[in-house]
C-alpha cells in the first residue's frame, strides 16, 4: 500500500536522509584518517627500536608515558578523546 506524505513530512524525511549520509561520510572520513595514521606507525622502520624500550621499561613508568601519549593525542583535534 501506498501512502502519500505532506511536502513538510518528506522534506523532513529527505533533509533527515541526507544529515544521515554526511555524518556517516564524515565518520568514514575520521576512520580512514586513524587508520592511515595508525599504518604509518606500524610500517616506520623506528618503531621497532620504539616498541623495545617500551618492553623494557618498569610498569610504572610505561603507564606514565602512556598517560603522556593519550594527553598529547588529545591535543591533536581527531575529535575524539581517548579512554
Amino acid at each position: 500500500m501506498v501512502t502519500q506524505i505532506g511536502f513538510g513530512k518528506q522534506f523532513f524525511l529527505e533533509n533527515h536522509t541526507a544529515w544521515q549520509e554526511c555524518v556517516l561520510k564524515e565518520l568514514e572520513r575520521k576512520h580512514r584518517m586513524e587508520r592511515e595514521f595508525l599504518m604509518s606507525l606500524l610500517e616506520e622502520g623506528s618503531s621497532a627500536g620504539l616498541r623495545e624500550e617500551c618492553r623494557s621499561m618498569p610498569e610504572e613508568e610505561r603507564q606514565k608515558a602512556i598517560h603522556e601519549l593519550k594527553n598529547k593525542r588529545d591535543e591533536l583535534d581527531f575529535g575524539v578523546k581517548g579512554m
